[in-house]
């Protein structure tokens, strides 16, 4: 192993969440780092198999990555595997992404976030497990929506309602607007100003026991809701490649 030259930083342990070409053979990444958080490098040459960054290539698996520079953009100097390749596949695979694309668009580079980094390794080892589990995957996803919020200052209170502070009850409905949060509902007036959930729903997310058809329907729903505040009008590509995917599916049987 080559000794680290004086400007790079020690190895880190790292994630890398997109990359994209640049120039003939080197990318750019986007990394979450465990200790600087989510940050931009170079990575030249990365695209050739011996490369001493080409690691930078994997999503999803842990490496360890060393870079110099301290710009808005450093130069990737290294970069190893830590374990073998994480191979997702279908399903999980979008959703994979989809995680990956959440942190690009809402993490603040060069901002330390070691509980959002270990959340993280969290739901892509749930994510491993789930396999084609399609209920166990919605778990994963809903559960890190909710945690990456919460260590971001913008917890969801999923146990009380706003308009008076009294407990979710589970045979009641209720409504979420991102001015108000959750309040009672009648199912007379307002519901198109936001996003209608039943009780029941409510208190499965808490305590992240989401089961029923109903419940998954109506979690999703509520978290792209709420999560539409601070993505921004602008779509997710992983929602559009799944989309695309799944229709091209359909077609095919």
């Amino acid at each position: 192993m080559a000794p680290r030259t004086s400007a790079e930083k020690p190895l880190e342990t790292a994630y890398v969440l997109h990359r994209r070409p640049y120039r003939d053979s080197s990318l750019i990444a986007e990394l979450l780092t465990e200790d600087n958080g989510r940050i931009v490098v170079v990575a030249r040459g990365a695209k050739r198999p011996k490369s001493g960054v080409a690691a930078v290539n994997q999503l999803f698996q842990p490496i360890a990555a060393a870079w110099s520079g301290k710009g808005e953009m450093g130069t990737l100097t290294r970069a190893e595997p830590l374990g073998p390749p994480r191979l997702l596949q279908g399903q999980v695979l979008f959703s994979g992404l989809y995680v990956n694309e959440l942190l690009v668009r809402l993490l603040p580079r060069h901002a330390p976030c070691p509980e959002i980094f270990m959340l993280y390794s969290e739901v892509m080892s749930g994510l491993s497990a789930a396999g084609s589990d399609d209920s166990a995957i919605q778990r994963e996803l809903r559960r890190f929506e909710l945690c990456l919020l919460q260590n971001m200052g913008y917890g969801l209170d999923l146990e009380h309602v706003a308009d008076g502070g009294s407990r979710i009850d589970e045979t009641a409905s209720y409504l979420y607007r991102h001015d108000l949060g959750l309040t009672s509902f009648d199912g007379s007036v307002g519901a198109e100003q936001g996003v209608v959930v039943s009780g029941r729903t409510l208190i499965a997310m808490r305590t992240g026991t989401l089961q029923e058809s109903r419940e998954f329907s109506e979690a999703k729903r509520l978290m792209r809701f709420v999560l539409s505040v601070y993505i921004g009008p602008r779509p997710l590509n992983s929602r559009q490649v799944f989309r695309a995917f799944s229709h091209h599916g359909k077609r095919a049987q």
